[in-house]
């Protein structure tokens, strides 16, 4: 049975982090508007990431060193406030390019931090009967702030300047802090861990031949990323997609995943991993490329929402594979979490080097790229003997 207190924090957590996508389109056209280029917002939103990489940090310092004998409540207020914080120094309209990527990277970290603590709290009060449900709970509750603030965010940005839009922002992670300070957590038992041991073993583990090929398979799947940027400009620009049509596109992939979820759960999940990543690669080069079909609203519409079914397709998989190589080693949470670490490396700098060269080569070659640069991870899958 759910802890109810804990389901009730995981719910909010999951759909603060979805809603925050409010800020999804009025931050890149902010910075447009203080004059960034394109390359330069890319770097921003990429360098700015980077406290998403140091994840199993944040999740050892709440694991081995309490406060006050607690190891969740207080780490999830002082995250949430970081979060809070920064959308609140965004909204006093900085505009130097250092200072931006200071404050993005502050929101970054409480962001990132009140992910994996609540992540922790959760692996805490799970069990065998509950953890499935556990997970469903959050990612429902992430996909449905995703599917409010994409129709949301949208029309925040037509409506009021964009620096009211990060002080509304500011409240969604406020109320997560208020909502931690309520909660009840017992003080552990056990002594006080070192807190690099964990990391220390996971980092060893690494090295080893299957979860190594499996580290390259992440990054490589992860350069999708690379054209994020520069696309939401020519949608905004050269299609002269509005605020609030950019907003509902945000609505309508989220709700293509939905789809691909249920999909993946119903039909596919009792697939090998091994074949399900390789038609994953197949699926993600489809995905990339169909975006060169985008002409007007209906054609995004289409290809948006068969982006989302796939894009969970492709997803699902890997954090099965994460999942299946990281059991029985002793440290699956720290490994885990290694593991999406790199993942989301890749993604930093996919969006680094498609910023740096698309001036260079234009977004229709950065796409085409993207897509074949993906089935390079197809020799790394097949060597993944053990998850055939």
């Amino acid at each position: 049975m759910l802890d109810k207190s804990t389901a009730r924090l995981a719910s909010l957590v999951y759909f603060v982090q979805g809603a925050l996508g409010i800020t999804a389109v009025a931050l890149p056209l902010y910075l447009k508007h203080l004059g960034f280029s394109i390359t330069q917002i890319a770097y921003l939103s990429s360098f700015s990431a980077f406290p998403w990489f140091l994840k199993i940090i944040y999740g050892a310092i709440s694991d081995s060193l309490p406060i006050f004998g607690l190891r969740r409540k207080p780490y999830l207020v002082i995250s949430s406030l970081i979060a809070a914080s920064g959308w609140l120094i965004l909204a006093l309209k900085p505009t130097g390019f250092y200072s931006l990527l200071a404050i993005l990277s502050l929101v970054n970290v409480g962001f990132a931090a009140t992910d994996v603590i609540t992540d922790g709290l959760i692996v805490e009060k799970s069990d065998k009967e509950t953890v499935g449900k556990y997970q469903s709970l959050c990612w429902g509750f992430r996909s449905l702030g995703s599917i409010i603030s994409g129709i949301g965010g949208g029309l925040l940005a037509r409506a009021l300047p964009y620096h009211e839009v990060f002080a509304i922002a500011a409240l969604l992670p406020f109320i997560t802090m208020i909502f931690s300070i309520f909660i009840h957590e017992e003080k552990p038992v056990e002594k006080e861990k070192l807190i690099w041991e964990p990391i220390w073993r996971s980092l060893k583990l690494l090295v080893g031949n299957q979860i190594l090929i499996f580290s390259f398979v992440l990054i490589i799947v992860a350069f999708s990323a690379s054209f994020g940027t520069p696309y939401f400009f020519y949608l905004k620009e050269q299609l002269k997609f509005s605020e609030d049509s950019l907003g509902l596109l945000t609505s309508i992939s989220w709700m293509g995943t939905i789809l691909g979820a249920y999909i993946y759960g119903k039909f596919l999940s009792q697939i090998n991993l091994a074949t399900l990543m390789l038609i994953g690669i197949i699926i993600n080069l489809i995905n990339t490329l169909a975006c060169l079909w985008v002409f007007n609203f209906t054609s995004a519409a289409i290809i948006f929402s068969i982006s989302g079914v796939f894009a969970y397709i492709t997803f699902l998989p890997l954090l099965s594979a994460c999942a299946k190589l990281t059991h029985g080693t002793g440290v699956e949470g720290c490994l885990f979490a290694v593991l999406m670490s790199i993942h989301n490396f890749g993604n930093i700098l996919s969006g680094i080097i498609g910023g740096a060269i698309y001036p260079q080569i234009g977004l229709t070659a950065l796409i085409i790229g993207t897509g074949i640069l993906g089935l390079t991870a197809i020799p790394f899958i097949l060597k993944l003997k053990s998850l055939a």
